[in-house]
């Protein structure tokens, strides 16, 4: 894999990052997109749309509810389709690759909700004593861990 390949790829998952919290969603969210851009960056459009087809299969039906965190569709579709582009491997490999990688994606984004948790009563409690000053800042602060969740 290139530097621009590697660039690219990285381009995808902080657009798909960003989509997640614009509130104009693009369809990052699903994995056709993921998976066609990623295919685009590394030269193989067919296995790419043919893995997000595969993948779209397998992740029909997860959705948040509440908040449990589902498997992160997006980060499973985009190592799925490097990895089964990169290796050559056949798109079928692709569901047994981006399951687990979902799965093992979705703790970071527990870690996260958990972080976001104790700065959220950081904030209520300077609201509660009216001291309003860094709150904007504790809410910057808060976005770091998802940023990195991915």
């Amino acid at each position: 894999m290139t530097l621009v390949e590697y660039l690219m790829i990285l381009f995808v998952i902080f657009l798909s990052t960003v989509d997640m919290w614009s509130g104009a969603p693009f369809c990052f969210q699903q994995t056709l997109l993921p998976c066609f851009l990623v295919s685009l960056a590394l030269g193989d459009l067919e296995d790419g749309i043919i893995i997000a087809g595969y993948l779209t299969i397998a992740f029909m039906g997860i959705m948040q509810i509440g908040a449990a965190v589902p498997p992160d569709m997006i980060s499973g579709s985009i190592v799925a389709s490097v990895l089964a582009i990169e290796f050559n491997l056949p798109p079928e490999v692709s569901v047994a690759i981006g399951i687990p990688c979902s799965i093992v994606a979705s703790y970071p984004v527990m870690a996260a909700q958990n972080f976001d948790t104790r700065i959220v009563r950081i904030v209520e409690r300077r609201i509660k004593n009216r001291n309003l000053k860094g709150i904007s800042l504790l809410n910057t602060i808060g976005l770091l861990p998802w940023a990195l969740a991915r």
